[in-house]
């Protein structure tokens, strides 16, 4: 049996030597800085919410004149563009009583006709044939053009053009520091990575009732992706 001063010294050169690699890969003296990095990248896709606004004395007749210029806006969207079943989703349905109103403007409960709306939101994947597009669905009967945004598919590459920007960026500061406070730089410790929420659609016309036009002029520009990164360096000399 081994006596108990003897078991207590063997517990702490095991637990000495479990704990001094652990010790020894961490270095003695860090740098924390941050990086930044930017990229642009072009927006590839537009999304643009479409819809019919109809009104008949009815809600079967507001309804019906309503679909029948719906049909006519899908038909346009997937036959004459070739939008595809999964870039065209319903945004908004909606059919409501419209009532006549007294000389001050207040409701008189008695129904003057319905109100009847259909909106899609479609995704456009070629963005050289978007002004004609929207010229197409109102000679087809949409009434309502909600919003135009763009945003893009592809943003992989540029991320990590970016954070290649971010890395350089963060290395050249610690740099500077580690120079000015006499020591050298030595291996990367950690990199962590704050990412900003991804890019959504960036919306360039909010609501306008649109009128047929020979070419609506659209224009899609860049999103910019920033990377912020925290990286810790190890400092080497005396």
């Amino acid at each position: 049996m081994i006596p108990y001063r003897l078991r207590i010294g063997l517990a702490a050169l095991a637990t000495l030597a479990l704990t001094a690699p652990t010790l020894a890969a961490q270095p003695e003296r860090t740098i924390t800085v941050g990086g930044e990095g930017r990229a642009t990248v072009a927006r590839d896709l537009a999304v643009v919410e479409v819809g019919v606004v109809a009104q008949g004395p009815t809600a079967r007749a507001a309804l019906d004149r309503n679909s029948a210029a719906m049909a006519e806006v899908l038909d346009t969207l997937a036959n004459r563009f070739g939008i595809a079943e999964r870039d065209i989703e319903t945004s908004l349905l909606d059919l409501r009583a419209e009532y006549e109103r007294d000389p001050n403007g207040r409701p008189t409960g008695k129904v003057a006709g319905f109100h009847s709306t259909n909106q899609v939101r479609v995704r456009v994947r070629t963005l050289t044939k978007l002004g004609e597009l929207l010229d197409a669905v109102v000679g087809a009967g949409a009434n309502r053009i909600a919003g135009v945004g763009f945003t893009t598919e592809t943003v992989a590459d540029a991320l990590d053009a970016a954070r290649r920007l971010a890395v350089a960026d963060a290395r050249r500061r610690a740099a500077l520091y580690a120079a000015a406070a006499g020591a050298g730089l030595g291996e990367v410790v950690s990199i962590r990575e704050h990412l900003p929420p991804e890019p959504g659609p960036r919306a360039v016309a909010q609501a306008f009732a649109a009128e047929a036009a020979a070419a609506v002029p659209v224009a899609s520009g860049e999103t910019e992706l920033r990377v912020a990164i925290t990286v810790v360096f190890a400092l080497e000399g005396d």
